[in-house]
């Protein structure tokens, strides 16, 4: 969350990523009205991802995806990341938000096995895991991670074979 890059300092992360293969950011937690607190600290082939929440009215979605880069995060759950127990029919929301950008839209929060990475997969460009990946590092094995995420992408692969 932002207050994790503003203590560090945004200058000092960026020149401690240089040697990285990191290309963006994403910071859940910062108003778009704010971003030029980080914006402005970033070298030419950095970006700052945007994220569209589904509260957001069309006008505020045409407001965040006008200036964006990289891709768009679209926030697939109202609430907090991680397993989620019932999931709506979101293929309007994805297209609303495809309708203000020529950037890939992205599916975060609540993605956590295959059927969700189908589903996500059918209705846009891509996805963000992050929970899911954090939990099974804190838990299990790498070998047991490795199979997680060969299973969890499988629906991808499928795709691109």
């Amino acid at each position: 969350y932002a207050n994790s890059f503003f203590h560090y300092g945004i200058e000092p992360l960026i020149k401690a990523l240089q040697p990285t293969q990191v290309e963006a950011l994403i910071i859940p937690d910062l108003p778009y009205e704010h971003r030029q607190l980080v914006t402005n600290h970033l070298p030419s082939d950095f970006t700052l991802i945007t994220m569209v929440s589904l509260t957001s009215p069309q006008s505020r979605i045409a407001t965040l995806t006008k200036q964006a880069t990289g891709f768009i995060y679209a926030v697939t759950v109202n609430g907090i990341t991680g397993k989620q127990n019932e999931r709506q029919d979101l293929a309007p929301y994805f297209k609303q938000i495809k309708s203000t950008t020529d950037l890939p839209v992205c599916a975060g929060f609540g993605i956590t096995n295959a059927t969700d990475v189908a589903y996500f997969l059918s209705i846009c460009d891509g996805i963000v895991i992050g929970s899911a990946i954090v939990e099974q590092f804190a838990t299990q094995t790498l070998e047991a991670v490795d199979l997680y995420l060969t299973e969890l992408l499988a629906p991808f692969h499928a795709l691109t074979d």
